[in-house]
């Protein structure tokens, strides 16, 4: 029966020891929206880890008065919670996830 607590402490440590790793953050611009930051390309970031796929797209933002604007070209970053539009091209996007994802191992 001690061997059992043994081996759960040490399934609790490693699992402590695995959650602390984490991977630097990526830095991208996103596409401007014209109702967001005055129209302006805004900076953000996201884990390495979250990213499914990264394609290049096209996004054609709807207005609040349901006016719609014009095809603006931009990479489209599957996330694991979420879609992200950024101005980088996927080949610059996943050297930079792979630089991240590289440097924290």
């Amino acid at each position: 029966m001690s061997d059992d607590r043994d081996r759960e402490r040490v399934d609790v440590k490693a699992s402590s020891v695995q959650r602390m790793w984490r991977a630097k953050l990526v830095e991208l611009t996103k596409a401007p929206h014209p109702e967001i930051a005055d129209g302006e390309a805004t900076k953000m970031y996201i884990e390495p880890a979250d990213v499914v796929c990264i394609e290049r797209g096209v996004v054609r933002w709807e207005l609040d008065d349901g006016a719609k604007t014009p095809s603006q070209q931009c990479t489209v970053i599957t996330l694991t919670r979420c879609l992200a539009m950024v101005l980088e091209a996927p080949e610059e996007i996943a050297r930079r996830v792979q630089v991240a994802l590289r440097e924290s191992s």
